[in-house]
């Protein structure tokens, strides 16, 4: 999902190639608003059940997060330092894991460096199910693992 600058909040599907975009929905963000409080707003139009929803950090929302699994949904929601409570756990049970090569635990990890528009980014995505003792996330849902 992305807003634009015309204020409108589009979710679109990617199949295959990049270029086989396919919309699927557009809700306009009203005024002095931002795509928080747009995002349920187009969820509820979808029919996501089965689906995996990404959203970027902004969308990163206990609210959104319980209404992606109420609608039949899992998600995967991005996770910066500006959410520094869940940050700081992801990290305090992320690191020592990490340093022990994710030992014994079920993961998956992908690392990506894009260039471009005068900008170096590396992205990575860790998944994994949280540790499930409420040390990680526990104001947050949890859906199928």
């Amino acid at each position: 999902m992305t807003a634009t600058p015309s204020n409108q909040l589009y979710t679109w599907s990617v199949l295959g190639k990049r270029e086989n975009r396919l919309m699927l929905g557009q809700v306009k963000v009203e005024n002095k608003s931002n795509e928080i409080t747009a995002i349920p707003d187009l969820l509820k139009l979808l029919d996501i059940t089965g689906c995996i929803i990404t959203i970027d950090a902004m969308g990163t929302q206990t609210e959104i997060a319980k209404q992606i699994l109420d609608q039949g949904a899992d998600y995967i929601l991005c996770l910066k330092a500006n959410h520094p409570t869940l940050w700081n756990e992801v990290k305090t049970w992320c690191d020592p894991a990490q340093s022990h090569g994710f030992e014994g635990i079920e993961h998956s990890y992908d690392l990506r460096v894009e260039a471009g528009h005068h900008r170096h980014e590396t992205r990575f995505c860790l998944g994994c199910s949280p540790p499930g003792d409420g040390t990680v996330g526990s104001d947050i849902p949890v859906g199928r693992t």
